[in-house]
């Protein structure tokens, strides 16, 4: 699996909230459309911790778009 290394330098700097280590992190990218608005794909950011293999959900906005076109780039997603 080939990541963009924009996508390695953000895992490197959010901090596991499991283990408290800036460990490298595979993202997991859920999408979702609205019911209500039609061709509206709302995405659902996740990372797993390589260490200690905890998932933890992703809030910021800013973080989840960049996260979500940098996925969407890489072919083998």
């Amino acid at each position: 699996m080939s990541i963009s290394n924009d996508l390695d330098e953000v895992s490197t700097f959010i901090v596991c909230p499991g283990c408290k280590t800036r460990s490298p992190k595979d993202w997991i990218v859920k999408h979702m459309e609205s019911r209500t608005r039609p061709r509206v794909r709302r995405s659902q950011v996740y990372f797993r911790c390589v260490i200690c293999n905890q998932t933890t959900k992703i809030f910021d906005k800013k973080l989840i778009k960049f996260i979500d076109n940098e996925v969407m780039k890489n072919d083998e997603y």
